[in-house]
């Protein structure tokens, strides 16, 4: 009795996906979150050295991290116009109370 014989199989491996860089995926939630100015840095920080990892290891997540990128100096952007727009609203106040010179001496006032 003979054994049939099969043809072979070309069934070869999928290839495998470089895994995804860790700081990549801080860098986009960080610039999303932006915590007063300072998730925007830190988004700036991580997105720098994650691009850098790629690029040495050849992982993945290189569009999360420029998106973290654009995202971090957006809200620093933002951050500085707020400051400057506070700083203005505060210098052309009124102050609503304080001591006034009223000729003779000085009187608080509402």
């Amino acid at each position: 009795m003979s054994v049939p014989t099969y043809p072979s199989s070309s069934y070869q491996q999928p290839a495998t996906r470089a895994s995804t860089n860790g700081l990549s995926v801080a860098s986009l939630v960080l610039g999303v979150l932006w915590i007063w100015g300072i998730g925007s840095i830190l988004a700036l920080i991580f997105g720098y050295i994650s691009l850098r990892q790629i690029k040495e290891r050849g992982e993945g997540g290189r569009g999360l991290a420029l998106a973290g990128v654009v995202l971090g100096w957006v809200g620093v952007g933002g951050a500085v116009l707020l400051t400057a727009l506070l700083v203005i609203a505060a210098a052309s106040s009124p102050d609503s109370c304080g001591w006034v010179w009223n000729g003779a001496r000085y009187v608080y006032s509402c």
